[in-house]
């Protein structure tokens, strides 16, 4: 799929599952530092259904809706669309809502507030009748214990809280709960013959998590509501770490990101029907979850306005897509070991490995720009930080690259990468003045990189290796971004860059891996047949392992032709709109082929639709 098929994709109405009586657990999370969120700003975290999410949905599709995930009260059940045969339904935009998330900016007192006084006041407003922000502020101004002039609090920028309200459903629906709260955190489960429920095999991904629904006058399980608090917390946080990410890597602040330990010791929940939410009739009590705390930073930061938030939403898109996101990952956590613990040990640790990171990922990044396969890739890899260096890199970029100089490649050498060494074979502990040496010796090796991907001539050979690092912010401030590079990224024809290099990426993890150690092996009762059409209507079947990875031509099995002509009819709906590439069919209930021992698997992007990894969509005519 190509860039303008993903704009066309993003501008379909997405469809979430909604159960209106299904119980909602909303907790009132103060985050550890304040992030730069205008207040009340909503994010949704939606995830697409598999093949294995959507069978678990068939059984209850009658006691489902489906509604705009974009907002609004419409709303239709699911069984309208479903008909008889729901194996022709399109699941392409329908989505699970994994968590909604609202954030509230507020203050407590900075002398002494660990974030619960002012998560509670957040609740007592929220879990009410709906306001506007004013109304909100309002409320929590006259709501606030404070031992000094809030305006005076405001106006120093101290105390400052940002609370996330964290809406998770339970798939839970019916019943009613029982007298004793369910809201501790109790033991572990006992051990029984009983087969593990979805929310326990697992836990973080709500879309897997069989729907419970009980008789209105029944008592709901008050072990089941309590494991799935557990889990929703955790999914909770996981999506708001998500979110943090972003806006630390937008605005570049060393923050400290959310987790289980860093919550206090109790944080308010509430749990109510989907229906009851915003509802002023209905008053919903608030309780306390026990966990575990620390106290956070006070300090408010720099908000981040509505105008920008497309870019925080981009941000955020590159680095859960993962290129050249893990350099960032590491800065922030070597900032925060750095400014935040005082732990220089780690910070330059952390420092070396985010530098090896970038280094290494900027190598791959080239050579997949040069369309080498990956495979090709993992056979030529040198063993050696330095020896990559030296080898892979002055040829490409050009520029100094002496180590034993003061250039930005001598300071890492000699200031980072040198006291990583003596830090991991030492247990060397480094003064602040070595660690701050450090980090501005990372920031220069990344302005270096970015300067010389910026130059004229390197810059017409590796487009979009500098716009993947450097950004488009970043080449304008080079005066090198050009018209050429803003048709280069409009142009329908290429592949999406982000998502097939970490294709690439992995696959050439995995073929280094089966090189430096036990190849992989296909799990025969992972795999499946494929049906793969090209735009001839030529049709070839596949055995693919999407565990491993791992795909393998095989011969046609036994297919009625009843289903053979669905297939060419599926096929067709896309290339008589023009697609250019193969389409893929998923076949079930089919006799697997007998595979020898020596059959030649190989990687999944040779066979496989949807699976691309090459920068000229060469997958298809890559030596296997």
């Amino acid at each position: 799929m190509d860039d303008g098929d993903e704009q066309i994709q993003e501008r379909r109405t997405r469809w979430r599952i909604i159960q209106p009586d299904e119980l909602i657990a909303t907790f009132l999370l103060p985050l550890p530092d304040p992030i730069g969120l205008e207040d009340g700003t909503i994010i949704p975290t939606f995830v697409p259904l598999d093949n294995i999410e959507i069978d678990l949905l068939q059984p209850w599709l009658n006691h489902l809706w489906f509604q705009d995930s974009a907002g609004g009260d419409y709303a239709y059940p699911c069984s309208e669309i479903l008909g008889n045969d729901a194996s022709h339904t399109d699941w392409s935009d329908k989505y699970a809502l994994s968590s909604s998330i609202q954030f509230h900016q507020t203050f407590s007192d900075a002398a002494i507030r660990d974030g619960l006084e002012a998560a509670m006041n957040v609740a007592r407003v929220v879990s009410g009748p709906h306001l506007t922000t004013e109304e909100k502020a309002e409320a929590l101004s006259e709501q606030m214990v404070r031992h000094i002039a809030l305006d005076h609090l405001r106006s120093a920028g101290l105390g400052a809280v940002t609370i996330a309200e964290c809406g998770v459903g339970l798939r839970i629906a019916g019943g009613t709960l029982g007298s004793a709260g369910p809201f501790t955190f109790g033991g572990a489960r006992e051990n029984t013959a009983e087969p593990l429920e979805a929310d326990e095999v697992y836990p973080d991904q709500v879309a897997r998590w069989s729907w419970r629904f009980f008789p209105p006058d029944a008592v709901i399980d008050p072990l089941l509501v309590e494991r799935r608090l557990r889990n929703a917390i955790a999914v909770a946080i996981t999506d708001l770490r998500s979110i943090q990410r972003a806006t630390v890597a937008f605005q570049r602040e060393p923050t400290i990101i959310s987790s289980i330990e860093r919550l206090p010791l109790f944080v308010p929940v509430i749990l109510r029907r989907a229906s009851q939410i915003g509802d002023p009739t209905v008053a919903p009590e608030v309780n306390l979850m026990v966990t575990r705390g620390v106290i956070g930073s006070i300090v408010a930061p720099q908000t981040i306005s509505t105008d920008m938030m497309v870019s925080l939403s981009d941000t955020r898109h590159r680095l859960d897509n993962g290129v050249f996101s893990a350099h960032l990952d590491l800065h922030r956590e070597a900032m925060v070991a750095i400014d935040r613990y005082g732990d220089m040990r780690m910070g330059a640790l952390l420092l070396g490995i985010s530098a090896e990171s970038l280094l290494d990922e900027l190598i791959l990044h080239l050579m997949w720009e040069e369309a080498k396969s990956p495979e090709h890739a993992a056979r030529e890899w040198m063993r050696g930080l330095d020896a990559r260096v030296r080898s892979e890199l002055p040829s490409r970029l050009g520029g100094p690259w002496d180590m034993t100089r003061r250039n930005a490649i001598g300071v890492w050498a000699q200031e980072v990468a040198a006291l990583r060494h003596r830090v991991v074979h030492a247990a060397y502990i480094p003064s602040r003045a070595e660690a701050e040496a450090a980090v501005r010796g990372v920031n220069r090796l990344v302005s270096h990189l970015c300067d010389r991907l910026a130059a004229q001539d390197i810059l017409s050979k590796y487009p979009r290796t500098a716009l993947s690092l450097a950004c488009e912010d970043g080449l304008r401030r080079r005066n090198a971004y050009t018209r050429r590079l803003s048709e280069l990224q409009n142009d329908r024809r290429e592949v999406p860059w982000h998502e097939t290099f970490v294709r690439w990426r992995e696959a050439w993890r995995r073929t280094r891996q089966d090189i430096d150690g036990k190849p992989r092996e296909p799990m025969l009762d992972q795999t499946r047949i494929l049906a793969v059409r090209d735009p001839d209507r030529t049709l070839r079947w596949v055995l693919h392992d999407y565990t491993q990875h791992l795909a393998l031509q095989v011969e046609a099995p036994g297919i009625p032709a009843r289903i053979l002509k669905q297939i060419h009819s599926s096929a067709d709906s896309f290339h008589s709109l023009g697609y250019p590439l193969p389409v893929s069919t998923s076949l079930r209930d089919v006799p697997k082929p007998v595979v020898s021992q020596d059959a030649r698997w190989t990687e999944e992007y040779h066979l496989v639709p949807m699976t691309g990894v090459m920068v000229d969509r060469s997958d298809l005519r890559q030596e296997m």
